[in-house]
């Protein structure tokens, strides 16, 4: 967690608080990425699987079609859950995601919820006009 922490503080205009009795990160005002334990209900909705071990942090993705996207084939690590669908938010496992994507997932949560004023072209995508 201290690694998800370094790589949030390190962005533009961050501050980390306290929501929902996790730590956050926020910018402008908006949670981008926050610890996300699995509540009594979620590993009851797991069934008979096994729940993920380790810290859990949860990253904002821009739209559900991205969500969509990204689930289709996660990465090591990615992963949804009941209480998580309708929301854009994908849960990352911290002790299986590689360094590089968590990286670029708290980056990509960042840049979902910034000011305009950093609105930095998603990674190979154009700039907006």
């Amino acid at each position: 967690m201290e690694d998800a922490a370094q790589l949030a503080r390190a962005l533009p205009e961050v501050t980390e608080g306290v929501r929902h009795g996790n730590r956050t990160w926020f910018t402008a005002g908006k949670a981008f990425a926050w610890e996300r334990p699995l509540s009594k209900a979620d590993l009851r909705r797991l069934g008979g699987q096994p729940p993920p071990k380790g810290p859990l942090l949860a990253v904002r993705v821009a739209n559900l079609e991205e969500k969509e996207v990204l689930l289709l084939d996660p990465p090591p690590g990615f992963f949804d859950i009941e209480h998580f669908r309708g929301y854009p938010a994908v849960l990352l496992e911290l002790e299986v995601v590689s360094r590089r994507n968590l990286k670029a997932a708290i980056a990509e949560a960042w840049r979902v919820c910034a000011p305009a004023r950093f609105s930095l072209p998603a990674p190979g995508r154009p700039p907006a006009r």
